[in-house]
């Protein structure tokens, strides 16, 4: 059951990161003036794809077993978790280069 419930789980822990990550912008006191907010963002960026990179591993770990077959393919987690960490820092890569071209 935990299998099947895998991709619901990686958005369950990316909502909580999200949260955790977006506390680190909201009580920080280094943000006084509008120039202090990009790099925030920047930074609350980076930090919540690497803490989801290492929620991902142990939801991963927990959730899936060693080995599975999907449609007849044989797969494993780790293999699922590389889809997953792709997915993660393909965001970071656009979110940087998004920024760095439209300003």
């Amino acid at each position: 059951f935990t299998a099947m419930m895998y991709p619901l789980l990686i958005t369950v822990s990316g909502i909580i990161v999200c949260i955790a990550t977006s506390m680190l912008a909201a009580t920080n006191p280094e943000v006084n003036k509008q120039e202090d907010i990009e790099p925030m963002l920047k930074k609350q960026l980076l930090v919540s794809t690497a803490l989801a990179s290492v929620v991902m591993a142990i939801v991963t770990d927990v959730a899936l077993p060693e080995e599975f077959t999907i449609g007849g393919h044989a797969s494993t987690k780790w293999s699922a978790l590389i889809c997953v960490l792709f997915g993660l820092w393909s965001g970071l890569f656009i979110g940087y280069t998004t920024e760095y071209y439209t300003s």
